[in-house]
C-alpha cells in the first residue's frame, strides 16, 4: 500500500525523515519494496538482454519516479553498454531532482547522516556514487570530487568505497593536502588508495621525511604494490572487475592501472633508493 497521511491523501511510495540527530533515512510504502524486488532481478537480466532491461526501466521509472535504482541501472546501460556517457548523466540528473524532492530544508546533501546501513538508503547513495563516476568520466572532474565529498559526508564509514573514487579526484586537480586531509580521517585504514596516497601527497606537498615514514606503513600492509610502483614495465590487467585477494599481486596491478598515473619519476625513484637503503621495503 502507499504511503498515506492521517487523512488518507495519498503521498509518495518513498519519503525521506530525520532519524534522531543528525541521521536521515528514506522509508519506503510496501509497493516500493515490491519494486526494489523488481528492480534487483532487472539487474540480474542486464548482460543477458540489455534493451528489455531498458524498457522495464523507463517503464519503472515513469511509474514510480522515486525507485533510485532504476535511474541507477539504466545509467549503467547507457554509459556502459551504448557508450552514451552524457545521456545516462542526464538521467541521473533527473534521478536527483526526484531525489530532491523529498528533502526538506533542514536537509542539506552531504552534511546530514545518511547511513549505508539503513538498506533503504542504498538505492539513493548508488544513484548518487554513480553520477560521481560519470561525472569524472566526462572529465567533470571538480563536480566529481564535490559528489564523492557529498557521499563521505553522508556515510563516513564509506561501505562503497568511495574514499578511492575521492583520492583519485584529488590527484587529477593537485588537492594534495585536501587529500591528506582524507588520508587522516580514515587514519590506521589499509586501503590501498590511502596508504599510498598519503605518500604521493606528501611527496607532491615537499615533505620528503613525513613521506618516507608513511611509505614504510605502507610497504608493510601491501609490499606487492611498493614492488608495482618500482617495476620497470607493468602489465595491463586482463579483467578489471573480477575480485582479488588483499595483498595480492592482482591488486598491486589493480592500484598501478587506475594510479599509476600519478606516480611520476621523481616519486618512483623516491621508492626505489628508499627500497635501495633497506628496511621495511626491499626489491
Amino acid at each position: 500500500m502507499p504511503i498515506t497521511k492521517g487523512s488518507g491523501e495519498r503521498v509518495h511510495e518513498v519519503y525521506f525523515t530525520r532519524d534522531s540527530g543528525d541521521q536521515w533515512s528514506f522509508k519506503f510504502s510496501d509497493d516500493m519494496h515490491d519494486i526494489q524486488g523488481v528492480l534487483y532481478e532487472i539487474s540480474e537480466s542486464i548482460a543477458d538482454s540489455p534493451a528489455r532491461a531498458e524498457r522495464r526501466l523507463r517503464s519503472i521509472i515513469h511509474g514510480h519516479p522515486y525507485a533510485f535504482d532504476a535511474y541507477d541501472q539504466l545509467a549503467f546501460i547507457y554509459d556502459y553498454g551504448q557508450r552514451q556517457p552524457k545521456l545516462a548523466l542526464n538521467v541521473l540528473e533527473a534521478g536527483l531532482a526526484r531525489a530532491r524532492e523529498l528533502f526538506p530544508e533542514e536537509f542539506v546533501l552531504g552534511e546530514g547522516r545518511v547511513p549505508w546501513s539503513i538498506l533503504e538508503n542504498r538505492p539513493f547513495l548508488r544513484m548518487y556514487e554513480r553520477m560521481g563516476l560519470e561525472l569524472s568520466n566526462l572529465g567533470k572532474v571538480d563536480m566529481a570530487r564535490d559528489v564523492f565529498k557529498a557521499l563521505i559526508g553522508m556515510n563516513p564509514e564509506d561501505n562503497q568505497g568511495v574514499r578511492e573514487l575521492l583520492c583519485s579526484c584529488y590527484f587529477r586537480l593537485a588537492e594534495y593536502s585536501s587529500l591528506l586531509e582524507l588520508c587522516r580521517m580514515y587514519d590506521g585504514d589499509t586501503t590501498a588508495a590511502i596508504l599510498f596516497g598519503s605518500v604521493l601527497a606528501l611527496l607532491k606537498l615537499g615533505r620528503r621525511r613525513n613521506a618516507k615514514s608513511a611509505l614504510r606503513t605502507a610497504a608493510t600492509w601491501r609490499p606487492n604494490i611498493a614492488q608495482e610502483i618500482m617495476a620497470r614495465r607493468h602489465r595491463k590487467p586482463r579483467d578489471l572487475s573480477s575480485p582479488y585477494e588483499l595483498g595480492s599481486k592482482r591488486e598491486a596491478e589493480l592500484y598501478w592501472n587506475d594510479f599509476g598515473d600519478y606516480w611520476d619519476e621523481a616519486a618512483v625513484s623516491f621508492v626505489r633508493d628508499e627500497a635501495d637503503k633497506g628496511g621495511s621495503i626491499s626489491r
